[in-house]
C-alpha cells in the first residue's frame, strides 16, 4: 500500500498543477484565435482592431467570466460543501467515524438523561 500512497500523492501534486496550467491553455488559445476572432469583428464592425489590443481583452472577458462562474459554483450552489459531502458519504473511514459518533451520543444521552437517543 505504500506505493498506492505515493502514486496518489504525486496524482494530487500534479491534479493541484493542472488546474494553473488551465490559464496557460487559455493563453494559447487567445493568440491562436485571435486572427480569426479580429476577421469576425472587422467583418461586423467594419473596423480593424489591433492585435495586440485584442489579446489582453479577450484575457480579461474570458478570466472575469471564469471567475463569475467559480464566483456562481461557490456563492449560489455550495460546491465544495456538495462535493465534500458526497466524497464524505462514499468514504468508509468517516463513515464509521459518524457511525460512532452516533453511537456516543446516545450513550451519552443514556446515561444523562436516562433515555434513548433519538437523532435530531
Amino acid at each position: 500500500m505504500k506505493w498506492l500512497n505515493f502514486f496518489l500523492t504525486q496524482k494530487l501534486r500534479l491534479d493541484l498543477a493542472a488546474s494553473f496550467l488551465v490559464f496557460v491553455n487559455f493563453g494559447l488559445l487567445i493568440i491562436t484565435a485571435s486572427d480569426k476572432i479580429m476577421l469576425y469583428i472587422t467583418t461586423l464592425s467594419g473596423k480593424t482592431i489591433n492585435t495586440y489590443l485584442l489579446i489582453p481583452l479577450m484575457f480579461i472577458g474570458l478570466g472575469s467570466s471564469a471567475w463569475i462562474f467559480g464566483y456562481f459554483l461557490d456563492r449560489f450552489l455550495n460546491y465544495l460543501q456538495v462535493s465534500n459531502t458526497v466524497n464524505n458519504s462514499r468514504n468508509p473511514q468517516i463513515l464509521q467515524i459518524l457511525e460512532n459518533q452516533k453511537e456516543i451520543k446516545k450513550q451519552l444521552n443514556e446515561i444523562l438523561y436516562g433515555e434513548t437517543y433519538n437523532e435530531r
